[in-house]
């Protein structure tokens, strides 16, 4: 660690195991410990850097938005989202206004979580895009 380092990202992707285990096909809680070592390592350099965890939003694991935020705030560490891009899996998003609906009810709902812990709704702005794409 004697390097200078901006931050890492773990892409997590999940905030259960298993929706985990469908996505990744690894063990959660193994990346949940390492996530906590990396923490305190980069306690132990002044918080010299950033911690991130990362969500690829799919279909799959839309619901677990929320909790994804509440799981970061409990492990100390920053987070971002990102819409799956392509048809990976066939977990995209389509155009379908069932998709649509989807979406925007979820966007909605985690704009509503991050403001309700005092945390700013831009951080939600990665799946408003998303739903402006779909909406187009």
């Amino acid at each position: 660690m004697e390097r200078n380092i901006s931050w890492i990202v773990v892409s997590v992707d999940a905030a259960t195991p298993a929706t985990y285990r469908r996505i990744r096909g690894g063990r959660f809680e193994r990346v949940i410990s390492g996530v906590k070592t990396l923490s305190r390592i980069r306690e132990a350099h002044n918080n010299s850097w950033k911690l991130i965890l990362s969500f690829s939003v799919m279909q799959s694991n839309l619901d677990e938005i929320c909790a994804f935020v509440d799981m970061a705030d409990q492990l100390g560490v920053e987070f971002s989202f990102n819409p799956v891009a392509g048809d990976w899996h066939n977990e995209s998003f389509s155009k379908d206004i069932d998709d649509v609906k989807q979406v925007e009810a979820s966007v909605q709902k985690l704009e509503e979580h991050l403001l309700a812990k005092g945390k700013s709704a831009l951080l939600a702005s990665r799946l408003r895009m998303l739903l402006v794409d779909l909406q187009r």
